[in-house]
């Protein structure tokens, strides 16, 4: 299901392949880690871990179009579980995992993504997943939440964004295109869930970064 994001990655012929970095995880004790500032007045930009199970897996819940569009199945009882124990597969580089929640003011998420920084590469952050409540799609909120993404990242020292697009999702693809990513390389017959896609590799540099 939504753990397959890292399909659309190989270590062995992966773009910007470096070093190996130790990983490590972070949890919401951690309060001094600054996050993405929130774009939009009432919203709350807050560190998943364990103890939010519940609250992602209502957001999940709320919005099963795109799980179901894409991983051709339901949403499952234990999807949020999943996905907050979702790792990169062994022996792939990464230094941090940020699960980032966006809860409004009555206490749920509007708005979830899942980040990865230096996968595979120092300074390559990976959006393996970037949800939005979609009865704020089209009103900006998505963009607005990706550009606060990028600025953080780049205060980091992130030098490119990367992420996979299901091919045929024509939302993402215009979404991601507007947002100034490029398509680096195509991946086909890659199993999500029940269905198997096309995922196009996308790519942004960052700070006068190339793509190589």
């Amino acid at each position: 299901a939504i753990r397959s994001a890292w399909s659309v990655m190989s270590q062995n012929n992966s773009l910007l392949h470096t070093r190996m970095i130790t990983p490590r995880l972070l949890t919401e004790r951690e309060s001094h880690i600054s996050l993405p500032i929130a774009p939009v007045a009432g919203l709350h930009p807050l560190l998943l871990d364990a103890n939010h199970e519940p609250l992602l897996q209502r957001f999940f819940e709320a919005k099963p179009d795109y799980i179901q569009r894409v991983h051709g199945e339901p949403v499952r009882p234990d999807e949020a579980r999943r996905e907050l124990d979702d790792l990169p597969p062994a022996g792939w580089s990464y230094s941090t995992r940020y699960l980032i929640g966006y809860q409004h003011a009555q206490g749920e998420l509007v708005a979830f993504v899942s980040v990865i920084t230096d996968l595979l590469a120092v300074g390559a952050w990976h959006i393996a997943l970037f949800m939005v409540d979609s009865h704020q799609h089209g009103g900006g909120l998505a963009s607005s939440l990706h550009q606060a993404l990028q600025t953080w990242a780049q205060q980091q020292g992130a030098r490119w964004l990367r992420l996979g697009v299901v091919v045929g999702n024509s939302r993402a693809e215009h979404f991601w295109a507007r947002q100034g990513y490029v398509v680096v390389r195509q991946r086909e017959g890659l199993t999500m869930g029940q269905l198997v896609h096309t995922v196009m590799v996308c790519l942004k540099p960052l700070n006068g970064n190339t793509q190589a």
